[in-house]
């Protein structure tokens, strides 16, 4: 798991580019969705525990989006009823191991996405960037609870969940509830693949409950079939487990998957993986 510290410097230059991208892209509401769907294959979605990546101006860091218009899609018009609505307003708690470089170019996305609840209290893709921008400053606790109020008002997304599953798995470290809110994002959209790979990293490489590792990864088999990552992990668990009939007859799905998807440098990789044992 990468450290918060480490991606800092990284978030600094995407973070200040991304504010100018920002006033000009950020314009989704919850009742007027743009095309796609939540968790859906966009690069923004499609990263793993502990990556960092960019993609059009936005920094995407353990499954959590960091600044910008997501491509988020909310379906249904938020319940207002459901849950009150935290203080938008309050200001950032700033971790002290952040430099003032960050603070910066975090307070800056802070007072955009302020602004930009203030002109609409449902837009849901600000809420989502104001729980990130808590989170990155080293406050979990609050972009804990402004994620959940997301869950509550909006309780088909997809975001909400991943990211306290994140959250709650990697560093509240309140297991039960992370895998609770996995559980909720592969309910709304099972055709993800990493609700499924994340639970398989929580229950087996962090420890919460090894016995629904194997279950998981081949419950998102069946649902995302072309996932060849998730047939990888299998296929790896089978082996470390010496199971080794089964995992040289998952490698053997997972090199056709890849070289039906054209992945063929994937393919060799994993060939050579499967005959080494």
């Amino acid at each position: 798991m990468q450290n918060r510290n480490t991606i800092y410097a990284i978030l600094v230059a995407i973070l200040l580019i991304a504010a100018a991208w920002y006033l000009f892209d950020h314009k989704v509401s919850s009742s007027q969705p743009t095309s796609g769907a939540v968790g859906a294959t966009s690069s923004t979605q499609q990263v793993t525990t502990s990556t960092t990546s960019v993609s059009n101006g936005k920094a995407v860091v353990n499954n959590i989006v960091t600044t910008g218009n997501a491509g988020y899609t909310v379906n249904v018009v938020p319940n207002t009823t459901a849950a009150k609505a935290p203080d938008y307003t309050k200001p950032i708690t700033f971790s002290s191991s952040i430099s003032v470089a960050v603070k910066t170019a975090l307070q800056t996305q802070f007072n955009i996405t302020v602004a930009a609840i203030a002109k609409d209290k449902y837009d849901f893709n600000a809420w989502v960037d104001l729980g990130s921008q808590h989170h990155m400053a080293g406050d979990d606790h609050v972009a804990a609870t402004i994620w959940e109020y997301i869950s509550a008002t909006w309780p088909t997304n997809v975001a909400s969940y991943n990211n306290l599953g994140d959250l709650y798995a990697n560093y509240l470290k309140d297991y039960a509830k992370a895998e609770s809110n996995y559980l909720n994002a592969i309910k709304n959209k099972p055709d993800d693949s990493n609700p499924y790979k994340n639970l398989f990293t929580l229950y087996y490489n962090a420890g919460y409950n090894k016995a629904k590792a194997e279950t998981i990864l081949k419950q998102g088999i069946v649902a995302v079939p072309k996932a060849v990552d998730m047939q990888v992990l299998l296929a790896r668990y089978y082996r470390d487990a010496g199971r080794t009939a089964e995992a040289k007859a998952e490698y053997s799905l997972a090199i056709k998957n890849a070289q039906s998807q054209g992945q063929t440098d994937l393919a060799t990789t994993l060939q050579a993986e499967s005959s080494a044992f």
